[in-house]
C-alpha cells in the first residue's frame, strides 16, 4: 500500500519545514513493515541542512564566523535532532566535498547533548581500524565531537586513547579531553601514567 506523495510539513512560525516521505506498507504473513520511499534531508527557512552546514564555514575579514555562520548555526539548532541521520553520514568517508565533513562535524558539537544518540555510532567510527588517511579524519573527527556531548563520553575517549598508546591518534584524544574542563578529573590518572611510558 502506498498512501500518497511526499508531504511537507512544518512549524511556519519557526520556519522550519521537513519534507515528509510518503509511507509504503508492505506485508507478507501478516507483518506490516513501514518504508521511505524517499530520503529528503531536513529544510529550515527555504535551504536544505547541507546549504546550512556548509554556510557555517564562513569567516569575516576577522576570522570570525560571518554573520551568515551565525545565522547557519542557529539553522541547525532549529533543526535539531532530524539532522543527526545526514551529520553522520558526511564525517564518514567517502566523501565527495573536502569541505563538508568539518562542518558536518561542527554542527554535531553545535547540537551539543541533542546529539547524544550519535554516541554509539561516533564510538563504531573512532575505534574502526584505520586503512585510509579519510578514515583517520573520520576518527579524529569522532573523538572530538565525542568530547563535547557531555562527561558520559569520557570512559569511551579514554578507552580508545588507552587502545591507540604510542600512536598521532592517542595524542589528538589527548588534546580532545580537555574540552571536558573540570568533569574531565577521572582523566588525570590516565594521563600520568601515559606520560611514564
Amino acid at each position: 500500500m502506498n498512501f500518497g506523495a511526499e508531504y511537507e510539513i512544518g512549524l511556519s512560525s519557526l520556519g522550519l519545514i521537513a519534507r515528509v516521505p510518503a509511507v509504503r506498507l508492505t506485508g507478507a504473513g501478516g507483518l506490516f513493515t513501514a518504508m521511505n520511499t524517499f530520503d529528503r534531508e531536513p529544510f529550515y527557512k527555504g535551504k536544505s541542512l547541507k546549504d546550512w552546514v556548509m554556510v557555517m564555514q564562513f569567516e569575516d575579514s576577522d576570522g570570525h564566523p560571518s554573520p551568515g555562520a551565525q545565522e547557519a548555526k542557529e539553522a541547525v539548532r532549529a533543526i535539531g535532532p532530524a539532522a543527526i541521520p545526514y551529520l553522520l553520514q558526511w564525517i564518514q568517508p567517502p566523501w565527495q566535498n573536502s569541505i563538508l565533513p568539518d562542518a558536518a562535524a561542527e554542527a554535531l558539537k553545535i547540537l551539543g547533548p541533542q546529539a547524544n544518540s550519535t554516541i554509539p555510532e561516533l564510538t563504531r567510527i573512532l575505534n574502526k581500524p584505520c586503512v585510509s588517511l579519510d578514515d583517520r579524519s573520520s576518527r579524529t573527527m569522532a573523538a572530538d565531537i565525542l568530547s563535547h556531548l557531555g562527561p558520559e563520553t569520557l570512559p569511551i575517549l579514554l578507552a580508545a586513547a588507552t587502545n591507540l598508546q604510542g600512536q598521532d591518534d592517542q595524542r589528538e584524544i589527548i588534546d580532545d579531553l580537555g574540552h571536558f574542563g573540570p568533569s574531565g578529573a577521572a582523566a588525570i590518572s590516565a594521563l600520568i601514567s601515559w606520560t611514564q611510558d
